[in-house]
């Protein structure tokens, strides 16, 4: 748009030095977000060639402002990422589409004791991974390390490096491809960190746990042969059935020790508890996979073993075509456990309650934080437990 100003306003101009001008505005995305003002001291109509030189200066000067901003984003960004990696204690390693490195931070100089001097412009796999611990050749093709890069996923684990003198370090690993925007992998990131002292640790705490079952196992075959010599002149129903339930006790120490006293299957508890006692008979187990800590597994054991002793003597263990159906579910932090018998004698109830009974009612009660109800009906005996099942970490 061209315009004639009004001559006071022209005056202003003219005293400055301005008889001619024009301003180009720069629009991006429908919004005004530059001008450009371009004088000259003599009268003029600009020509389409000056316009168009002008608006080219217009874009170049503000794509000049967006790199500048760019970079000094880029430079602000560099400078907190270097101040973070610099100061992580775990070692980072940068490498590129050919798996050369190209950046590690002082954690990674610590960790291999070598200097990013010494380690830039080679395969990081050439400096610190080269070997196995048996001072073999360890071709980069075999490394896990290195397979995050083609495969273009995540890996993790554990791997030897090599320290500058040529002895081996444990280390934990994690090496993440870096992709570009059309997913096309471009380098590999690597996080890393010396476990050498949690390697002993945990030798230590296997050499400790090792111990402590040995020890616990001596115990109970001690325990077991004083019961024995002590009740050789006492009811043999009592001894057998002391002797049965610190043989359950034995049993599911045994099966805690070999999952290290973690968490075990409460499927795989009832089937050791009743395995000895079914031969011949029908049992069923039907329920969610429930991982037990080892405190309710122990007194789970010893409930169903209970249980399936009383079914041996009384209930319908002690017929042919009788049997056991265990159920349980889980709602939430709370185990609903149901032994439920059938194909048996017909069911008188006690007139008053044996310890078996009173154990499971009063003592597993209370262990498990729950409650148990044995009902004695003449069709099978019925045992209801609801106990509370700890969360365990995920």
């Amino acid at each position: 748009m061209i315009a004639q100003l009004p001559s006071d306003a022209a005056a202003t101009f003219q005293s400055i030095g301005i008889a001619a001008t024009i301003c180009l505005p720069l629009v991006k995305d429908n919004r005004l977000i530059a001008l450009m003002a371009v004088h000259d001291a003599i009268p003029r109509i600009w020509t389409d060639a000056e316009l168009s030189l002008i608006r080219e200066v217009v874009e170049r000067s503000w794509a000049h402002i967006e790199r500048v901003r760019a970079e000094r984003t880029l430079h602000e960004t560099s400078r907190r990422l270097n101040a973070i990696l610099s100061n992580t204690r775990e070692a980072v390693f940068l490498m590129d589409e050919n798996q050369i490195c190209v950046y590690a931070n002082a954690a990674a100089e610590q960790l291999t004791g070598y200097s990013f001097e010494d380690m830039q412009g080679r395969p990081l796999h050439d400096v610190v991974h080269h070997k196995k611990p048996d001072g073999s050749h360890y071709p980069i093709e075999e490394c896990p390390i290195d397979r995050a890069f083609p495969e273009r996923a995540q890996t993790s684990g554990e791997e030897f490096f090599v320290a500058p003198d040529g002895s081996f370090y444990p280390v934990g690993f994690t090496a993440s491809p870096v992709l570009d925007d059309e997913g096309k992998p471009i380098g590999t990131v690597i996080e890393a960190r010396n476990i050498a002292e949690e390697k002993r640790f945990q030798e230590h705490q296997v050499l400790l746990i090792d111990e402590l079952n040995h020890r616990a196992k001596n115990l109970l075959a001690i325990v077991q042969g004083l019961v024995a010599q002590t009740m050789t002149s006492s009811d043999p129903e009592i001894r057998k059935a002391l002797e049965g339930r610190l043989m359950a006790l034995a049993a599911a120490h045994s099966l805690l020790t070999k999952k290290n006293w973690e968490p075990v299957p409460l499927r795989q508890l009832v089937q050791d508890a009743i395995a000895p006692h079914v031969a011949g008979h029908a049992v069923s187990m039907e329920g969610p996979e429930l991982m037990l800590p080892s405190k309710t597994a122990i007194s789970m054991v010893l409930a169903v073993h209970e249980l399936a002793t009383n079914a041996v003597k009384y209930g319908s263990l002690s017929a042919p075509g009788g049997g056991v159906d265990v159920r349980w579910n889980v709602a939430d932090t709370e185990l609903e456990f149901q032994w439920q018998e059938f194909g048996g004698p017909p069911v008188v109830a006690p007139a008053k309650r044996g310890f078996g009974s009173k154990m499971l009612e009063r003592g597993l009660a209370a262990e498990l934080d729950g409650s148990v109800k044995i009902e004695f009906l003449t069709e099978g005996v019925i045992c209801k437990v609801r106990a509370y099942i700890p969360r365990l970490p995920a």
